[in-house]
């Protein structure tokens, strides 16, 4: 029985990374978590930058056919919920 090897990031060949995978081959290339996994490790520091980008994930979402229902920022401080502010 063949044991499964894990690689780390920097082993891994630049087309099997998620964000050369999804400028070589296009979104519709990658499964949903791997398009989530980009999306959210792209978080910005600024509530209006959060505002803009949920707009972008709405429309992104859109074009995926996912539907976004709420986009959550999780602080030191407390989290907000867009849905529940009425933003989404």
């Amino acid at each position: 029985m063949q044991s499964k090897i894990k690689k780390t990031i920097k082993e891994l060949l630049r087309v099997e990374r998620l964000r050369e995978k999804l400028m070589q081959y296009g979104p519709e290339k990658l499964s949903n978590s791997e398009l989530l996994a980009i999306i959210l490790r792209s978080g910005a520091k600024k509530s209006e930058d959060d505002l803009e980008m949920t707009k972008r994930l709405v429309e992104a979402g859109k074009i995926l056919g996912i539907e976004v229902i709420d986009h959550i920022i999780i602080t030191k401080r407390g989290f907000i919920s867009f849905k529940e502010k009425g933003l989404i």
